[in-house]
């Protein structure tokens, strides 16, 4: 599981209270950048060949080791986190009227998938376990809601190197229990390459309006998103 599994409840808590954590520490570590400056710049991790641009106000974090902090040192699973960058189109705390994120919140990560693991992979498991909702907004189960899982665009992705996968945004209302409904947009590109045993992830998500107010730097930083696994 790459990503610890929420309820629909759980994550409205997190969202409404301080979003994600660890997109919560970037706003104390890193100071806002003036609205009015643009321009992009370029996140990357060579060694991996991953490469993304995010425009230049938009604050971003190294989370590669904090994601280890205050653990022993463990021996190798089925997953390993090689690379993580928390970055946002502004304060992560910030909320709408509705509780829900009104800055753009986002994590790039690249794993490392073992062997034996990848005998049992599949892109649906990987898309269950980094949407809101754990759940495949492509492949829902029968018992989710489709009120509640909305599919707003799936693109399946073939890159030069072997390199598959796809991008898929959806509409998620992550609280159905809830009479006022609280809906969140999120962007996920995942590519896998089966070669090297590696998967590289890039997720966005905000509320309707901010994800409709920020979509042409979205769009922009999607599209930027890059492997090379020839360097």
């Amino acid at each position: 599981m790459l990503i610890g599994k929420r309820t629909p409840r759980t994550e409205r808590a997190g969202l409404r209270g301080a979003s994600v954590a660890v997109i919560a520490a970037v706003a104390l570590v890193l100071p806002l950048a003036a609205c009015g400056q643009s321009g992009d710049r370029f996140v990357s991790n060579r060694a991996l060949g991953t490469f993304f641009r995010l425009p230049d106000a938009w604050p971003s974090e190294d989370l590669t080791e904090a994601d280890k902090e205050g653990r022993v040192a463990e021996l190798p699973s089925g997953i390993q986190t090689l690379w993580h960058q928390a970055f946002g189109s502004g304060d992560p705390a910030g909320t709408d009227e509705a509780g829900l994120p009104s800055e753009v919140v986002g994590q790039a990560r690249v794993y490392a998938v073992s062997d034996y693991y990848r005998e049992t992979f599949s892109l649906s498991s990987l898309r269950s376990s980094i949407f809101l909702l754990n759940v495949d907004p492509v492949y829902p189960p029968e018992s989710i809601d489709s009120q509640q899982n909305r599919l707003v665009d799936y693109q399946p992705l073939e890159k030069p190197g072997g390199l598959t996968g796809s991008r898929v945004v959806a509409n998620l209302d992550t609280d159905p229990d809830d009479q006022a409904e609280s809906w969140v947009t999120q962007d996920v590109t995942i590519l896998f390459d089966d070669a090297a045993g590696r998967v590289y992830v890039l997720s966005l998500y905000c509320s309707g309006p901010c994800y409709e107010r920020h979509r042409a730097d979205i769009e922009r930083v999607v599209g930027s998103f890059e492997v090379r696994n020839d360097i």
